[in-house]
């Protein structure tokens, strides 16, 4: 075994000083695009960690094996192996099916398509990233193949009308860590183990071999170009096609950058090519600033109080009179204990029927002429409580007209609409659009709501008329009506306390809202990751303002 190089304390070989700079500038790249993430979600932070862990587990070993190794063993065992190129595709095919990316009813080939380019993006970016770990140096071709994969997989979204955005920030740090993977683009001098070895004052011997071995293998390797009859300096038939490949991918490449970023950065708004006009109450005049509407079973009256009350402090809601109207399903409850306990303005008690739907339908109905100038309404077990308040916190402004609490950027196609949680609809969603939009259902993407949480505007809620709200409250109470029926469940379950049609209104309330923008779905961020470093409070919602 010949020992490794060493250098004096305080000293450092250029090639370390490159690859400390090089790790370094990849690292902070790395953070940046991570801060500059608007999707995060907890499976994707937990199943990302991990893959990257093995990543860097499988570059260890890597390293461990090759120290036990002599010189010459190691310059043969450079190149990529069949397990380094298999267990990363694993890694990734396992991430994705136990994220949340992965779809329990994937509705077209659409959806299968992107599923399999992203598997695929991942598993070849790991490929690429385990061999900057296992190499001592990083090569042009590295940094090439990372930048037109992620063109590629970009490209192939677009084209398939998948809503992504990529802010500015992310897009710098990307470009830094391309550049910082292409050693060879930028770097003076390219410096292997024996550049190293030759500047260390304490291996003579090693430089010695070293060098007897490069003088060796320079004589066999002319000794094999004469024998073949191909001289020194005379290019080799086939090398002008090369340089013409590279340079038609690299067109291509570029292209296909040009064509994501224009689809990134100027995409047309689905509103904007929409026949529809936005139609707003502007005559109607609120007799309250702010409703807080509660749909509530037998939830514990403190935790509603304790919600409110968070809200109270708000900066957006502290200064403003608010009315606490709750709304029990409970058959057993008592009036003047919840009103008692919660400080609501006032407690009604309806049917048990149409889950929180009906609820809001209801007060929408029943109030038509006493709507607050803006409605909270919210179940009495709010989801995501972490990332709820810091949403209203960040995005809630007096000119609110529909600010969803729940999921974003979730989108489903009008005529065949459904998620990954195994709802779908092909019949009522179009219904509703159409009715609300006043325009045929075609192809166009349409914007879902979840959590059965959001604030809604009296003058985007009257912008419909009664007759709407009206007829989908018929549908919660009616056993009778066709929304539970067989025709329309199709073997899904369905009961009048927690109607299959619940999840789809649940879904629909941007579209009823006059709410269901492209824009939205493409810049919104998730609730995990909080805000965009670079966007408005507009981008998670719609405002009230022509």
């Amino acid at each position: 075994m010949i020992r490794a190089s060493t250098t004096h304390a305080g000293q450092h070989t250029p090639t370390t000083r490159w690859q400390k700079s090089r790790l370094g500038a990849t690292l902070l790249a790395s953070l940046c695009i991570t801060c500059g993430d608007y999707r995060l979600t907890p499976n994707g932070l937990i199943f990302g960690v991990l893959s990257l862990l093995s990543l860097a587990s499988a570059g260890l070993l890597y390293h461990k094996r090759e120290h036990y190794l002599d010189i010459g063993e190691t310059t043969h065992k450079r190149g990529l192996t069949l397990p380094m190129i298999v267990i990363p595709l694993g890694i990734a095919a396992i991430c994705y099916g136990l994220s949340d990316k992965a779809s329990t009813s994937v509705l077209d080939s659409h959806q299968r398509l992107i599923l399999c380019v992203n598997v695929m993006s991942s598993a070849t970016s790991y490929v690429v990233a385990l061999r900057l770990l296992t190499s001592d140096m990083a090569t042009s071709i590295s940094g090439y193949t990372l930048f037109a994969l992620v063109g590629f997989a970009a490209l192939v979204s677009r084209v398939l009308g998948v809503t992504s955005y990529v802010s500015p920030l992310q897009l710098i740090a990307f470009g830094i860590a391309s550049v910082c993977t292409s050693e060879r683009l930028i770097a003076s001098e390219s410096y292997g183990i024996y550049g190293i070895a030759a500047e260390s004052e304490e291996n003579f011997e090693l430089v010695g071999i070293a060098n007897m071995s490069v003088a060796s293998t320079s004589h066999q390797n002319t000794s094999g170009i004469l024998d073949r009859g191909v001289h020194p300096g005379i290019r080799r038939p086939g090398e002008d096609w090369a340089w013409l490949t590279s340079a038609i991918l690299l067109v291509l490449t570029v292209a296909t950058w040009m064509f994501s970023l224009q689809r990134n950065f100027f995409a047309v708004d689905a509103n904007a090519v929409s026949s529809m006009v936005l139609r707003l109450d502007r005559d109607y005049r609120p007799t309250s600033e702010l409703d807080i509407v509660v749909s509530m079973f037998r939830e514990s009256p403190s935790d509603i109080k304790k919600t409110v009350d968070r809200l109270r402090q708000l900066p957006e809601i502290a200064p403003r009179d608010l009315r606490l109207i709750i709304y029990t399903k409970d058959p057993s409850a008592d009036i003047d204990i919840l009103l008692e306990q919660t400080g609501a303005t006032s407690v009604v008690q309806l049917p048990n029927v149409g889950r929180e739907g009906h609820t809001y339908l209801h007060h929408i109905v029943e109030r038509w002429g006493d709507l607050a100038a803006q409605t909270f309404f919210l179940q009495a077990d709010i989801h995501n409580p972490r990332e709820f308040f810091p949403r209203v916190r960040d995005y809630y402004t007096l000119q609110t007209g529909m600010l969803s609490l729940g999921f974003s950027g979730r989108t489903c196609d009008c005529k065949n609409c459904g998620d990954r949680f195994g709802w779908w609809d092909n019949t009522l969603v179009p219904e509703v659009w159409s009715q609300v939009m006043n325009e045929t259902c075609t192809d166009q993407q349409i914007l879902l709501s979840y959590k059965g949480q959001f604030v809604a505007s009296a003058a985007r809620l009257r912008g419909n008329e009664l007759s709407l709200y009206q007829t989908l409250k018929t549908a919660m109470e009616d056993p009778e009506d066709p929304v539970h029926r067989e025709n329309y469940l199709q073997g899904r379950l369905d009961s009048m306390n927690a109607p299959f049609f619940g999840y789809t209104l649940e879904r629909l309330w941007s579209v009823i809202l006059q709410c269901s923008e492209e824009r939205i779905a493409r810049r919104c961020p998730t609730l995990l990751s909080g805000t965009l470093m670079t966007g408005p409070k507009e981008n998670c919602q719609c405002f009230d303002v022509l």
